[in-house]
């Protein structure tokens, strides 16, 4: 499911975090399937009016879809994300969040792992875009989790930042 220019401003000045409202150009996307279900919650947040909750429900590891966002970066720049996450999971997979170049999808920052918590916590990842770098993708991942990894639960994200560390 690809949102559209239309869309895609409803869905940032919705959940109403920095980085998303930089994003009005691009799309969220989510690979094909129906789960996990990724919808804006007012009942669980950090701060504003919404976050966003990754809803899980399956038995079966191959019905994970990639959850991801393509952000416009500068080339050969040192840039910041934080955002909080609370998760509430029932798995043995470990989530985290990993940055790749667009280019060529090599890594340029991975999360710790996070964990279940009632309350919100901050994920902070720094990273420096390649010298011929002009986008990244911000994707959510799965690990040690094979075909066969039940997953029940959610995972809610708010107030997402990104900002250059470099000065000028």
């Amino acid at each position: 499911m690809t949102a559209g220019r239309g869309r895609a401003s409803a869905f940032a000045r919705a959940l109403g975090c920095a980085l998303w409202l930089l994003l009005v150009a691009y799309s969220f996307d989510t690979g094909p399937g129906l789960l996990p279900q990724i919808v804006l919650s007012n009942g669980q947040k950090h701060s504003g009016n919404n976050s966003l909750l990754i809803v899980f429900n399956t038995k079966d590891g191959k019905d994970f879809r990639t959850v991801s966002q393509l952000v416009a970066v500068e080339p050969n720049r040192s840039y910041e994300l934080q955002m909080f996450v609370r998760a509430d999971l029932k798995t043995l997979a470990v989530f985290k969040w990993e940055i790749v170049d667009a280019s060529d999808g090599h890594q340029l920052a991975i999360s710790d792992a996070f964990g279940n918590g009632a309350n919100w916590s901050p994920v902070l990842m720094r990273f420096k875009t390649p010298a011929a770098g002009e986008g990244i993708v911000i994707r959510l991942i799965r690990e040690n989790c094979g075909p066969i990894c039940a997953v029940n639960g959610s995972i809610g994200i708010d107030d997402v930042s990104l900002r250059s560390m470099d000065q000028g």
